[in-house]
């Protein structure tokens, strides 16, 4: 079975204040620099966002991967590839890395997922998925495997629930 998260990310330093706003059956769960926030129809992310910022994550990993920033109930930042799409410029369009630093990420940082998420280096990349492994690597991400609503609910003893709504 593959891999299949779809979550909003908080920086843990937020997390009391996703829980004054958690959903009825929403789940925060804890993962060291990130919260993440979970309910059914993922209606949470753009309220808590004009909160606090707000990493929209989702990797289906046989299919693809995206995300977006939200701010202010806005997509200030997003991506969306499919493995099997060409690479384009447009698809690098609407990234924004700059928006990484809403989640305490340096200068440096930024200038490296910037430099990731390129066309340039898409063209030189041997292919996108290996592109992706890295971005999620650099956003502190790979332990959110099979995280979503749907896999959390009946089995929240399998993981780190910080609270409820």
């Amino acid at each position: 079975m593959s891999d299949f998260t779809y979550a909003n990310l908080i920086l843990a330093k937020n997390t009391e204040i996703a829980k004054a706003h958690l959903e009825k059956g929403a789940y925060l769960l804890d993962y060291d620099r990130w919260a993440c926030v979970l309910n059914p129809n993922n209606t949470q992310a753009v309220a808590l966002s004009d909160k606090i910022p707000v990493l929209y994550y989702a990797h289906a990993e046989d299919h693809g991967m995206e995300f977006a920033i939200l701010q202010h109930g806005k997509t200030v930042s997003s991506f969306c590839v499919y493995w099997e799409q060409k690479t384009t410029d447009k698809l690098f369009s609407n990234i924004n890395a700059e928006n990484f630093g809403l989640f305490d990420f340096s200068q440096a940082e930024i200038s490296q997922i910037k430099a990731l998420l390129s066309p340039q280096n898409a063209a030189d990349s041997e292919d996108i998925f290996s592109m992706v492994q890295e971005l999620i690597l650099m956003l502190g991400l790979e332990e959110l495997e099979f995280v979503a609503w749907d896999y959390v609910t009946g089995n929240e003893e399998h993981y780190a629930v910080i609270a409820k709504g």
